[in-house]
């Protein structure tokens, strides 16, 4: 649906609807009353204006925009490309086209070209929560008569988030410059950053869910169940010989076994330590990174996997289960930001506040689960009810800091999971 007004912020004030009339009632009265110099210079501006907005109008009737896809998903770091299709249909040709594209608060994409917002166009932006320090625009040229062309936008994630555009506008006006048209699209859809994927360190959760070193990645063998015989093939090992088969003097052969998977783990992301009187942005971030390439890895190797998030500012506290698939998990990490900063009672200082977990959807998972993981900044600000409900044995802490006078249960660096290198 697109809807369509005059931009006056852009336009001349010889253009507005009042200048129009007023010159057109002065150059009437010159008319009657005055010279005829007076009397050609004001009716010059009441045409010019008239003509202007005139053709204005006509140029940005019929226009017509789409684009090829309402959702789009991708990780930071990626680049997308949007393909939108415009068509004028009508006879009257457009003189320009610009697409502006408001971007969110967060930039986490952002087009080719970029500029600073006009003055005028701070305000509504701050009013819809889009970025006032950056917005998108696209010169899209001209279109003849009943034209219909496709144009291709690029763009580059450079953060997690979600940037809506269902505010996006196209400019156009008359040959002239003087006036300008604003035609909005509505329910534009809505393009998705999910968290950068970095190189992590997964095999102590395999090791846990196994309560052995085997090296063994997501699933295993039963040894109990045999599936199959093959040949043998050099390199396979000698303990999965058939060896009755060998007492027949049949040829050399292997057993080949079920595969049985793991126990679930269910990992538990504690934003809110990250925040308060000293914000620590930068190790969430990394931290976040980090909780969804594990994700993606325990998927890659068919571990089941419960994730939960402790409430944010525009996000409530929450367990998804591994049914609701891994695009929601990515999806709750992508638009997660902290509670809103709260003070003391003298309004002098910003005060911590206590991560609010969904506890009985969180506990609910424990007869379902080998082991919690737990992801903070601090291992002394684990939530009370978590610890006190989840024994030692069954729950690992990860943290950046390691109080251990006041460690209750086993606690290890987050950094200890990254391969090559800090997240930025």
């Amino acid at each position: 649906m697109l809807s369509r007004r005059h931009v006056a912020h852009s336009s001349s004030i010889f253009t507005s609807t009042p200048v129009i009339l007023a010159t057109g009632v002065m150059a009437l009265l010159s008319a009657l009353y005055s010279s005829v110099l007076i009397f050609s210079a004001l009716s010059s501006l009441f045409l010019i204006g008239l003509v202007s907005r005139i053709w204005t109008y006509a140029s940005s009737k019929n226009i017509s925009l789409k684009m090829e896809t309402k959702s789009l998903y991708l990780f930071a770091g990626n680049d997308c490309t949007i393909n939108v299709e415009i068509e004028n249909g009508k006879f009257i040709p457009t003189s320009y086209l610009n697409l502006f594209m408001p971007l969110s608060k967060s930039l986490c994409i952002t087009p080719e070209r970029t500029r600073k917002p006009d003055q005028w166009e701070i305000i509504p932006l701050a009013a819809k929560n889009y970025s006032t320090s950056e917005v998108g625009e696209a010169k899209l040229g001209r279109l003849k008569w009943y034209e219909k062309k496709t144009i291709s936008l690029d763009f580059h994630a450079n953060r997690r988030g979600v940037s809506r555009l269902e505010d996006w506008s196209i400019r156009t006006g008359d040959g002239l410059g003087l006036s300008e048209a604003e035609i909005r699209i509505d329910n534009g859809g809505a393009v998705t950053v999910y968290p950068k994927i970095i190189k992590v360190n997964t095999s102590l959760f395999f090791r846990n869910l196994w309560n052995s070193e085997t090296g063994s990645y997501g699933v295993m063998e039963d040894l109990s169940v045999i599936k199959s015989t093959r040949e043998y093939q050099t390199g396979d090992s000698l303990k999965h010989i058939n060896w009755r088969l060998l007492a027949r003097a049949l040829p050399l052969s292997i057993n080949t076994y079920e595969d049985i998977l793991p126990k679930t783990v269910h990992l538990i992301f504690d934003g809110e330590s990250f925040s308060g009187p000293r914000a620590h942005k930068r190790e969430m971030e990394e931290c976040i990174s980090i909780i969804a390439s594990i994700l993606l890895s325990l998927k890659r190797h068919q571990v089941n996997c419960y994730f939960s998030i402790c409430k944010g500012e525009e996000s409530r506290g929450r367990t998804i289960h591994p049914k609701d698939g891994i695009r929601e998990a990515l999806y709750t990490l992508s638009v997660y930001e902290p509670l809103a900063e709260k003070l003391n009672d003298a309004g002098t200082e910003v005060v911590k506040q206590k991560s609010q977990f969904d506890i009985a959807a969180l506990l609910a998972t424990k007869s379902k689960v080998g082991r919690f993981y737990y992801f903070s900044y601090d291992a002394a600000s684990i939530e009370e009810n978590i610890a006190r409900s989840i024994n030692s044995e069954e729950l690992c802490i990860f943290s950046y800091l390691d109080t251990r006078e006041r460690r209750v249960h086993g606690t290890l660096n987050i950094e200890s999971l990254i391969q090559g290198g800090r997240h930025e």
